[in-house]
């Protein structure tokens, strides 16, 4: 039954859309059998909120891809060119078409519509980086022992092609021709649209435009019928394959596996459940050891035990995955395990006493970079600082807690402090979140040169405090980070969390000692009062004029 629609206003304005569009109907089979009567002025129909929901639940079916309900105006605009096109009338009619058997056809133009292809030659550039300087070379030297010389990349959301083409560039940039590797390219979309412009491989001046110098010269030629278009040269274009590929299927037709997989910026699309299907499914086809390299705002922490991060939201395979359970409290993909106990190095004393803590009787000698050291860098909550120089890295915890990260060999180190452990809302990107504060830590790190596989960390804070509004708060923040650290593989050196009350401390960055001041009970009511409400600091509260050795620990 046809959904009712309004109609045009007079005889002669359908006159004119039915001229308009009566070409279009008849050269596009089997589209020629609706009738070009069926004609209306789309720009007064509306997509009603009950056929919004239909197409929700439509490309969710076809490619897992979740669209939010403020798409709405958005869904509206795009389907309204594929109905023009059909000459049909109705929103309401056109998703029928699209769910009928007649209609089989338009479901591949009904999902490129949907589909967004946003993409830039060497987007993400470090990614780009992290192959010339890290996978290359050790997919080289595992080819000096083995004596094959055989290179597999995937790049599962191709777009217009940008993406691939830089990756062949990166090859070719590495790779020698005359070395006799033999290197594929695999470049796949769910649009078919986008692909036909990728397999073409023609971009204008402005598109280049983001390339690096000498690289358009290099790789690109000017098209012989015009001046503003260029061509990639064919030593680009005979390592890349082609083709459609939907992510969402139960099965993809590939009979290979890949030393890296790029994925960016697509899980973003969708929910947990598909993005959880989609890792799975791609550590089925990376070997060993392989990479697979997500969008900036993409993170796979607690969604897959497959993997190990290396920073820069680059992941590698690993070969015996633990077991992972997971923590609904606060994000369903995030892992839990059960909370470490409290950790002192040899020299200290576990805590005791009337306060929950014994002072040292004789305080840990500094170290001559730290007594020289007298630069100081207070951080609060959502922040993250990195240094590669001597540096003391304050902050007051509360509930929150604070993780120090270093490489020691390298003589890099760094400091956050967050106040939850992730959003309710998987799509919310903010520092306060341990989720995206961890990893921006280790980014941080990584950028400055700090090996990921060298990092170790330090755990502080969690206040416990009965006094306080949220009292479970610090307890789950120390299980994320423990949670977190865990999963990542990164070894936890020293803790000392869940205290009933909130602490002051300074992290040496190239001592990597901390030093621990405990908070009497009024200031760790302010400072939790300061936290809960998302406050910037309290920092004066502490008297810093107090000799050094009224910090009772050093870790």
């Amino acid at each position: 039954m046809r959904t009712q629609c309004k109609s045009l206003r007079s005889h002669d304005q359908k006159a004119t859309v039915q001229k308009r569009f009566v070409s279009l109907c008849f050269s596009n089979p089997p589209y020629h059998r609706l009738k070009a009567s069926k004609v209306t002025s789309l720009l007064d129909i509306s997509l009603t909120e009950r056929d919004f929901k239909t197409v929700q639940k439509l490309i969710y079916q076809l490619a897992g891809i979740s669209l939010g309900d403020s798409k709405q105006v958005m869904v509206q605009g795009r389907l309204s060119k594929r109905m023009r096109k059909l000459n049909i009338d109705c929103y309401g009619e056109y998703i029928k078409f699209v769910q009928s058997a007649e209609g089989a056809d338009e479901v591949t133009n009904f999902i490129n519509a949907l589909t967004t292809n946003k993409t830039e030659f060497f987007r993400e550039s470090h990614h780009f980086d992290f192959l010339a300087k890290t996978a290359f070379p050790e997919i080289e030297e595992r080819a000096r022992c083995s004596g094959e010389r055989k290179l597999r990349i995937w790049c599962s959301a191709a777009s217009t092609g940008e993406e691939p083409y830089t990756i062949a560039m990166a090859v070719r940039q590495h790779f020698s021709a005359g070395q006799g590797w033999d290197v594929r390219i695999l470049a796949s979309d769910i649009d078919t649209d986008v692909l036909h412009t990728a397999e073409t491989g023609i971009y204008s001046q402005e598109r280049l435009d983001d390339l690096p110098p000498g690289l358009q010269k290099k790789y690109f030629e000017r098209e012989a019928h015009g001046n503003e278009t260029f061509r990639a040269k064919d030593t680009l274009r005979e390592l890349i394959t082609f083709r459609r590929l939907n992510l969402h299927d139960d099965s993809w037709p590939i009979n290979t596996t890949f030393d890296i997989i790029f994925c960016r910026n697509v899980l973003i699309y969708f929910d947990a459940p598909t993005q959880q299907k989609v890792v799975t499914h791609f550590g089925k086809y990376l070997r060993q050891d392989g990479y697979l390299i997500l969008g900036h705002s993409e993170s796979l922490h607690g969604m897959s035990d497959q993997f190990n991060a290396l920073g820069i939201t680059v992941y590698r395979k690993l070969t015996d995955p633990a077991p992972l359970q997971m923590n609904t409290a606060f994000r369903p993909q995030t892992a839990t395990l059960a909370a470490p106990a409290k950790r002192f190095p040899a020299a200290i004393e576990a805590p005791r006493g009337d306060h929950g803590y014994r002072k040292n009787s004789a305080p840990a000698k500094e170290t001559q970079a730290e007594s020289d050291c007298d630069v100081k860098h207070s951080i609060i909550v959502g922040d993250v600082l990195v240094s590669d120089k001597p540096v003391w890295i304050t902050t007051l915890l509360g509930s929150c807690v604070a993780v120090c990260l270093y490489d020691e060999a390298a003589g890099i180190a760094g400091m956050n402090h967050f106040m939850l452990p992730a959003p309710r809302e998987s799509s919310t990107v903010c520092n306060r979140y341990g989720v995206h504060s961890m990893e921006l830590l280790i980014n941080s790190l990584m950028a400055h040169g700090a090996d990921r596989r060298r990092l170790k960390a330090k755990v502080f804070g969690g206040c416990s405090a009965e006094h306080s509004d949220f009292p479970h708060i610090g307890v789950s923040n120390v299980d994320f980070a423990s949670n977190f650290l865990k999963v990542e593989g990164i070894p936890v050196i020293a803790q000392f969390t869940n205290q009933g009350t909130g602490m002051y401390i300074e992290f040496h960055t190239l001592s990597q000692k901390v030093r621990v001041r405990l908070l009497d009970r009024k200031t760790t009511e302010v400072v939790s009062r300061d936290e809960q409400t998302k406050a910037v600091t309290v920092q004066a509260s502490i008297d810093r004029t107090a000799d050094v050795t009224l910090f009772e620990n050093a870790y």
